[in-house]
């Protein structure tokens, strides 16, 4: 096994990305009152972890179910991630 900590750091990077699209896409979808809340409420958000497509296909429409916007965004590799260059000289 290796360690890439480049790779580490733009999959990090690449997540970041990903989880505020979602959070962005979910807010689009809620009504005004709903939204308002969420604001005032510290705009929370929840990222969950599945075994497969299939578990978060489900917890998808559950969230539906119970009323929470929810939002799935799947990689079509136009996520751009570039770590900030350090300010410091070496």
């Amino acid at each position: 096994m290796h360690h890439h900590p480049e790779r580490s750091e733009t999959l990090t990077g690449k997540l970041a990305v990903q989880v505020a699209h979602a959070a962005v896409s979910a807010a689009e979808q809620a009504d005004s009152s709903t939204r308002r809340a969420w604001k005032d409420g510290g705009q929370k958000k929840i990222v969950l972890q599945v075994k497969d497509i299939s578990e978060m296909y489900e917890l998808k429409m559950d969230a539906e179910a119970a009323g929470i916007p929810a939002s799935l965004i799947t990689d079509a590799g136009l996520t751009g991630y570039r770590p900030a260059l350090s300010q410091h000289s070496a």
